[in-house]
């Protein structure tokens, strides 16, 4: 992103509130772009007529160019300020409106002559001058200008609808129009019988949301050789399972994988399997781990990446969480239903940075004056009657309350989602699965955790302290949860589905002060792993590695869409990934990471938000 672009998309954030609809597309030439985006300003809000007149202006620009984008952002505006909405529904379905106000009348009939006839005759031009004014007049015959050229650019680039919304206009679906030729100069706009069906009695190609979910217990039965760090495992406290979520929206398939695992290596053998098996393409499969770091880790670690190595008990296990998965899905995608969709959030006061300055070095602990986000974002996909089938929970923690104990646990993230699937069950009977998928975790702990040094056996009192820590921290987050989700009042079963995933060549720093576990492969770069999941106008982003907050910061900073999520950890974990400033310390997110400073936050934050634009933002362009 060039400077004119970042100072035009600063300049369109603050007037609107976030670069939607043309001006993604106009970003790209910022000059002209600029200027557009302020003329459309004055006219949308500023302009001699009333704001009932003005909306309605745009509505009629919309439908004689089918900008479908337009005119669901605008109708509701429009009603209002007071325009009929029995006309409006006329009109969207290219019948005479019959407007019962003379002004609006009046600027019905001067717009359609001047956009089809391209001339307007003596006596609407004498009526439209004594209803708006040499000014009002002047305006307007702006703003049909202005709102055709915005019309152009939605429909040239494909801009997409809002996901919540079915589409306007009988006779267009898509991008094209369907049995509606456009009329000859003179002609009334007036559709055939067949384009009067109201849209929601025209099938749809795409945009009908489908989901399916499986949970699966995936605790190893023999523990030998699985812990991932130094010692053993001497038992299971609570289970382990692998979460599976399947969607599609008639076009685009997707499978999203949570696993009650420390980590999973390079999963692309896992996401090829599911594509040969499935048929879901294997750049629109993420998999992550809940990071709890009382489990396995799965899978081989990346040429230069610094991860915990298995042994062969590891890659034995491997493959039954391999199998584990691809069954998972099978069964989500057989069991699919139509559903909606919505998002939410809230917050909780569980996490805090860890990167604390003590005795004049750095070390893990906690230091509550780090940055630190507090944002629990809730996805919540739901049948069409409103019984629960999944949530999806975004926070930023490492699941460490447990870690030391030496028992298998899902730790934090499983209590957290124990919870909230006991409480929709004991709710709605249901068997509704919640997915825990990690967020800018690279700097955060939970507030309470075990609290003795590494290698240290607990007593039987601190043991029970932690795991009463667990629960009570999974409680708070699952509660959070619950009351977002149940505050989620507008879903929608229409909802765009785009997906797709990049690897960046980065260049390979060596681990400093790492753990005697971690494994680094001599390379000259390691691969970074991103990815994208796209549901309408919430992106849910994936880096193959822990993330720390102020990269995140940036990516919704940078991100056309607003509502721009991040899992760490998503099909792959090379290491920590820190902004570049950090390198300036030797904390431990950075002696933790294989990439050479200046490359990691840039790739990340450049990557995804090029994949935003590419496959959500840009259309065509």
């Amino acid at each position: 992103m060039t400077a004119e672009q970042a100072r035009l998309r600063a300049a369109i954030t603050e007037r609107r509130g976030a670069v939607r609809g043309p001006f993604e597309a106009l970003l790209r030439s910022p000059v002209p772009g600029g200027l557009l985006e302020e003329l459309s300003t004055y006219c949308a809000r500023e302009s001699a007529l009333p704001e009932r007149l003005r909306e309605l202006a745009l509505l009629v620009v919309a439908r004689r160019f089918d900008a479908q984008h337009s005119w669901l952002a605008h109708v509701g505006k429009a009603v209002a300020a007071g325009v009929d909405p029995a006309a409006l529904e006329r009109l969207a379905r290219d019948e005479p409106p019959g407007f019962g106000r003379a002004d609006e009348a009046v600027l019905h009939r001067f717009a359609v002559q001047a956009l089809t006839d391209h001339f307007v005759d003596d006596d609407t031009y004498a009526a439209a001058l004594a209803e708006f004014g040499e000014q009002g007049l002047v305006d307007l015959v702006i703003a049909l200008g202005t709102f055709t050229i915005l019309a152009l650019v939605l429909n040239t680039f494909q801009v997409d609808l809002p996901p919540d919304r079915e589409p306007p206009f009988p006779d267009v679906r898509g991008f094209r129009r369907e049995d509606h030729p456009l009329p000859a100069p003179g002609e009334p706009l007036t559709a055939p019988a067949t384009a009067t069906v109201p849209a929601r009695e025209v099938p749809l190609p795409s945009g009908r949301l489908r989901a399916g979910v499986t949970r699966t217990d995936i605790t190893p039965t023999d523990l030998t050789g699985l812990h991932p760090m130094p010692g053993s495992f001497s038992g299971v406290h609570d289970p382990l399972f692998l979460r599976a979520l399947y969607l599609d929206d008639g076009e685009t398939e997707v499978a999203l994988v949570s696993l009650d695992l420390i980590e999973a290596g390079d999963i692309t053998p896992l996401r090829e399997r599911i594509e040969r098996e499935l048929g879901i393409p294997a750049d629109h499969v993420v998999i992550t781990a809940t990071h709890t770091h009382n489990a396995p880790r799965i899978a081989d670690v990346s040429p230069g990446a610094l991860a915990h190595a298995g042994g062969p008990e590891s890659f034995a296990y491997t493959e039954i969480v391999y199998d584990r998965v691809v069954a998972a899905l099978r069964g989500a995608r057989s069991g699919a239903r139509p559903a909606r969709f919505g998002v939410g959030s809230g917050s909780a006061d569980v996490n805090v940075n860890r990167e604390e300055y003590a005795g004049g070095r750095w070390i893990l602990g906690h230091n509550p004056d780090g940055p630190s986000d507090k944002t629990v974002w809730v996805l919540k996909f739901e049948s069409e009657d409103g019984e629960p089938i999944a949530v999806l929970i975004n926070y930023a923690v490492h699941s460490t309350v447990v870690f030391g104990t030496g028992e298998i646990s899902g730790d934090l993230a499983g209590a957290a989602c124990r919870h909230v699937e006991r409480a929709l069950r004991e709710e709605h009977g249901t068997d509704a699965v919640a997915l825990w998928m990690p967020g800018a975790l690279g700097d955060q702990a939970p507030r309470i955790d075990l609290g003795l040094p590494f290698g240290t056996a607990p007593t039987e009192r601190q043991r029970a302290r932690a795991y009463a820590a667990m629960d009570a921290q999974g409680l708070m987050v699952g509660t959070e949860v619950l009351r977002v989700a149940d505050r989620i009042a507008e879903t929608s079963s229409g909802v765009r589905i785009r997906a797709g995933q990049r690897t960046i060549p980065c260049p390979v720093k060596a681990g400093h002060d790492v753990m005697e576990t971690m494994r680094q492969e001599t390379v000259d770069t390691v691969p970074l792993r991103l990815a994208l999941v796209a549901l309408g106008d919430v992106a849910l982003t994936g880096v193959s590695g822990e993330v720390v907050t102020e990269v995140h910061r940036r990516l919704r900073a940078e991100s056309p869409l607003a509502r721009t999520l991040l899992v760490s950890l998503a099909n792959d974990r090379i290491g920590y990934l820190p902004d570049d400033a950090r390198f300036d310390r030797p904390v431990h997110s950075v002696n933790g990471c294989p990439i050479a400073r200046g490359h990691a936050e840039s790739a990340i934050v450049d990557g995804l938000v090029g994949l935003i634009t590419d496959l959500v933002s840009g259309g065509r362009g």
